[in-house]
């Protein structure tokens, strides 16, 4: 299946409120949670974390006491990481201010390699840690979204099981349900999310709603499932983004590169504009592809630009790539 078509049927589910699934041979309908339904769940987790301390189990801070005393996880080690987690997000800043393609290549590349040091150190905290009364809570309650999730009918009325039910599944039924869940969930990651919400096959219905996102599932905000609610929040920043420059065809299908292509965009327009009027402005190791953040397209001797309607001037792109814009008085 190619990921178009991926795309479209986990579209489809997120419209119907539910996915298909398979139990003993016959089909089963698991429901996409709202607020209401995790708030449920989130009683049944306290309740599993209590059952959990009563019977001996470390927290989490009584673990990292523990690790602390013995020298294999401090207060360094959290400062370390909280070190590396801050870098990576003033990376990410400093990455979305940069007006150039090569200098945001670069500044990916040290991401990267921060990325890389945050996890080594999250992997290893976790790893550490094992299993704490809210991990092994976490375990239990995970029995608690089947009952909430598994129904028999397409109208989600009917639960498939009772608290009873779950408290006697073999383990290998259990685990078979317990997989069906997962596997259902982890189609809906906020990457394909993002993805459907650029996909013409929503962007078609949801342009015509046009302000007034409520229009689109015909349902009060507080009743949609959190995957609706997550895709009108996609579809709403997306359709924000396209509408501030005309974004290439080779990239209107990656969320990425779209968000990447409209903050250079905005970064030039912002050199551009902070020059008088009259003032020379060169964009010296501009490329090609940073004058299609303009709005303009480089490949021959003179090219017209037009940005931000208060810029219309005839540019020379030498071969040093330094592009000089007269402006207007």
């Amino acid at each position: 299946m190619d990921s178009a078509t991926q795309l479209r049927r986990v579209y489809a589910d997120i419209c119907r409120g539910y996915s298909l699934g398979s139990h003993k041979g016959s089909p089963v309908f698991i429901k996409h949670f709202t607020v209401f339904d995790y708030t449920e769940v989130d009683g049944a987790r306290e309740e599993a974390f209590d059952s959990v301390v009563k019977r001996g189990i470390k927290t989490e801070a009584e673990k990292l006491q523990w690790l602390e005393s013995n020298g294999l996880w401090t207060k360094k080690d959290d400062q370390e990481l909280a070190v590396q987690e801050s870098y990576l997000e003033s990376l990410r800043k400093t990455r979305s201010k940069m007006p150039y393609k090569a200098q945001i290549d670069q500044i990916n590349v040290q991401i990267k390699s921060a990325e890389i040091e945050v996890n080594k150190l999250t992997n290893k905290r976790v790893r550490l840690l094992d299993k704490t009364a809210e991990q092994v809570a976490d375990q239990k309650v995970q029995y608690e979204y089947m009952r909430f999730a598994f129904f028999s009918d397409s109208g989600l009325k009917t639960p498939l099981l009772t608290r009873e039910d779950v408290e006697q599944l073999s383990g290998r039924d259990a685990d078979s349900l317990l997989f069906s869940y997962i596997n259902s969930v982890n189609q809906f990651s906020l990457d394909c999310l993002r993805r459907i919400s650029i996909g013409p096959f929503f962007t078609n219905s949801f342009y015509l709603c046009g302000d007034d996102i409520t229009r689109f599932f015909l349902r009060p905000v507080v009743d949609l499932t959190i995957y609706q609610t997550n895709l009108l929040s996609y579809g709403s920043y997306f359709k924000s983004l396209m509408t501030q420059t005309e974004i290439p065809k080779e990239m209107a299908n990656n969320p990425d590169k779209i968000e990447e292509f409209v903050a250079r965009s905005r970064n030039m327009k912002s050199l551009v504009n902070k020059a008088g009027a009259g003032d020379r402005v060169a964009l010296i190791g501009a490329a090609p592809e940073d004058f299609k953040a303009l709005g303009v397209e480089d490949g021959s001797a003179v090219v017209r630009a037009d940005i931000n309607k208060g810029i219309k001037s005839g540019l020379e792109a030498a071969k040093t790539r330094e592009v000089t814009f007269n402006k207007p008085r």
